[in-house]
């Protein structure tokens, strides 16, 4: 299993900014659902936490549950 601990404090602006981009995470959750996939069976657990921005968070979360959903 891939335990997945998913923070979007380094996003720009952010506490923790390291000039990641608000498109950075949906895409850090699919290489690890696709790696997930090939490695351990699909078995993968995403813990959400870390960021203080809204915004990056009303952006990414419903994308994220998109991607593992398998719905993108």
């Amino acid at each position: 299993m891939i335990l997945h601990n998913l923070g979007h404090d380094t996003c720009e602006g952010d506490y923790g900014d390291r000039g990641l981009t608000k498109g950075f995470f949906p895409g850090l959750a699919a290489e690890v659902k696709a790696c997930a996939e090939s490695v351990c069976s699909g078995r993968h657990l995403v813990l959400t936490h870390g960021g203080n921005r809204a915004d990056v968070a009303e952006y990414i979360f419903p994308r994220i549950i998109e991607i593992l959903a398998g719905e993108k």
